[in-house]
């Protein structure tokens, strides 16, 4: 029987061929050339993987006599195991080590340098406007929540720097408070971008 769909396929192929070349010829045929066509190409197709099938099943007592499936098995779920564990390390370590970076972005302790400083100011200005962007064209209820609280995270972040930038010129954080007020804030955002580390530290500000 496999003979015989091997024998089927190689005459399909012929006619495929045959075919092929009459479109060359006639780029236009007959409605029962195409109906011819399409019926031999899709008998080729079918015997073709019947042929494969029964290769493929006359193969298989080989295959499973040089293969040991249980070894297989065993080594495939080893194998499995340990990228599990080294992905579920590889994730806890970066957790581990972007926790702190991600929190101290909120934090108000400490200094922060006039790089730092003018770093978390572009990137907070710039995500306020995206978000913003995008709370005024996505209607939907939740996530307009969610770009909300993106809003007042990227403020946190941009009063947090401030905070400690100001602590950093040698002065009090109250003097940040500042920043609200309009004719004056521009004059504080200058003097925290250009005034270097510790520079008024004892000027009792």
């Amino acid at each position: 029987m496999e003979k015989d769909f091997r024998s089927l396929t190689l005459f399909g192929v012929v006619g495929s061929l045959g075919i092929l070349w009459y479109r060359v010829y006639d780029p236009h045929p007959e409605l029962w050339v195409q109906a011819l066509g399409v019926g031999i190409w899709v008998v080729t197709a079918i015997c073709l993987v019947i042929s494969i099938t029964f290769k493929v099943i006359r193969k298989a007592p080989e295959l499973s006599q040089n293969v040991d499936t249980a070894k297989v098995t065993k080594s495939v779920l080893e194998a499995t195991d340990n990228v599990a564990e080294i992905g579920v390390g590889a994730f806890r370590s970066a957790i581990q080590k972007l926790t702190p970076l991600f929190l101290g972005l909120f934090a108000f302790e400490g200094k922060a340098s006039r790089l730092k400083y003018l770093i978390s100011q572009v990137g907070s200005v710039f995500s306020i406007l995206f978000f913003t962007l995008g709370f005024g064209l996505d209607p939907n209820l939740f996530w307009k929540v969610i770009l909300m609280i993106a809003i007042l995270a990227s403020l946190v972040c941009l009063l947090s720097f401030g905070v400690r930038r100001t602590r950093d010129i040698g002065v009090s954080h109250w003097w940040y408070l500042l920043i609200l007020v309009p004719p004056v804030n521009l004059a504080v955002q200058v003097a925290l971008l250009i005034v270097p580390s510790d520079e008024l530290v004892g000027k009792g500000l």
